[in-house]
């Protein structure tokens, strides 16, 4: 359950940190990343990678603080009778993002200094692939219809039967450096993507709980209490531009 004020900080929040990441950009060291995602399932092995341009730097000349981002689309893995599973752009890394993600996964010596990591990799162009460790793993979601997004649903990398059938398993999630293009093309895939934008860009439905003190809301009857902020930009950096 979230309240309005709560929901309303996470918003000021996310404002202020765009506005931080925009002074950020003046010069940022910056790579791209291949994310694939592997699945064992009863008719083979099926993949599905989306490249992210990763950047950090200062938030300006001569300070210490940093700021970091990355710009890219959700992992799409298109899977027997057609069911697509999602790995999204948010994660169980340190700061649950896709940047931190990468980062902790390339760099042998990660130790949450964004910048530093970061310039450690920006002249490369490719490198081996290294499994994401599960305690950095992002999050996966299907849906039950791909043509509802109010269908969403959690998907527990650990147990993929419970969600696609026996046979399903998470075979590997890796990151490596690449000079490939940016993925793009999810609002072609997700034909309800740019209306659902246009609407809030949220999910789950919400309903007002009544009462005293701060106004709050929970989902709807029938929907994951768990996914009730998830939106748009848990898909694509690009979902409100």
């Amino acid at each position: 359950m979230i309240t309005r004020r709560g929901f309303a900080g996470g918003v000021l929040l996310g404002a202020a940190l765009m506005g931080l990441g925009g002074c950020g950009e003046y010069n940022p060291y910056r790579f791209r990343a291949r994310v694939t995602v592997s699945v064992e399932t009863p008719e083979g092995v099926r993949s599905g990678s989306s490249v992210y341009s990763v950047w950090a730097n200062h938030s300006y000349p001569g300070t210490t603080r940093r700021v970091w981002g990355e710009r890219g689309e959700a992992v799409a893995v298109d899977l027997p009778g057609g069911r697509t599973l999602f790995s999204l752009l948010k994660t169980d890394a340190l700061h649950s993002d896709i940047t931190s993600m990468v980062l902790a996964t390339l760099d042998a010596d990660f130790s949450n200094d964004m910048v530093a990591s970061t310039r450690r990799f920006a002249a490369a162009s490719g490198g081996e692939a290294v499994p994401v460790a599960e305690k950095n793993y992002p999050m996966l979601v299907t849906f039950k219809d791909i043509a509802d997004p109010t269908s969403v649903t959690r998907v527990d990398p650990d147990n993929l039967a419970a969600s696609f059938g026996a046979g399903y398993r998470l075979k590997a999630i890796t990151v490596q450096v690449t000079d490939a293009p940016v993925t793009t093309g999810i609002g072609e895939r997700l034909e309800w993507f740019k209306r659902t934008a246009a609407s809030g860009g949220n999910f789950i439905p919400m309903e007002r709980v009544n009462g005293d003190g701060p106004i709050r809301y929970r989902s709807k009857p029938g929907y994951d209490e768990s996914l009730i902020d998830l939106g748009l930009s848990h898909f694509s950096t690009e979902a409100y531009k």
